[in-house]
């Protein structure tokens, strides 16, 4: 029973190494900005890896436990030794998969938190030029409007040449625009590191 118990402790080390190399190596790419793949399904598998395997050391555990308490029952000689190098063997292996489910839940916070940070800069761009947009919608619409508005331009004077009009129209609606861009840079809300 103990070479079983033992060679069950064994091989759940070397899972257990498996899964910290596969941390190590999420590790770095969750922190290079040049990696550019999700790893979204990367972390969800070693978080179902690191639980199933919580599931079987749990209850191997305490029966070691248990084992180790009543081998001395079963045997003339004194087995309590080899029992409680496997026992602190599972406790080391217990020890290590709690660090680890630590590890890969900040790995899974860090992710998020970096992909949310992303999709807010995406977002702000967007906004940012959406909003400079805005008052050339408004003047362009009420200039091409095909009715008679107060200060729309009836007879075109052309002492700038034949389109006189519209380059009346785009510096009107340039203005506003520009004075928006100047206030945003000055307020600090076009920073885009």
């Amino acid at each position: 029973m103990h070479c079983i118990l033992d060679a069950l402790v064994n091989d759940l080390f070397h899972r257990l190494t498996k899964i910290e190399g596969n941390l190590d190596d999420l590790e770095d790419e969750i922190f290079d900005e040049r990696t550019k793949s999700a790893r979204a399904k990367e972390i969800n598998l070693l978080r179902r890896e690191i639980a199933s395997l919580r599931r079987i050391v749990i209850p191997l555990r305490s029966r070691i436990f248990e084992i180790t308490q009543e081998i001395n029952k079963f045997s003339k000689e004194d087995l309590t030794s080899y029992y409680n190098d496997v026992e602190d063997h599972v406790k080391k292996i217990m020890e290590t998969l709690e660090e680890s489910k630590e590890t890969i839940e900040i790995y899974k916070d860090v992710y998020f938190m970096l992909g949310t940070e992303k999709a807010n800069k995406i977002l702000s761009i967007l906004t940012i030029i959406f909003t400079l947009s805005i008052p050339v919608t408004v003047i362009s619409s009420f200039y091409g409007m095909n009715i008679s508005m107060p200060g729309r331009i009836e007879s075109a004077p052309s002492f700038l040449g034949p389109y006189t009009s519209m380059e009346f129209v785009i510096i009107i609606s340039l203005i506003p625009t520009c004075l928006m861009y100047w206030y945003f840079r000055r307020s600090g809300w076009m920073r885009f590191d």
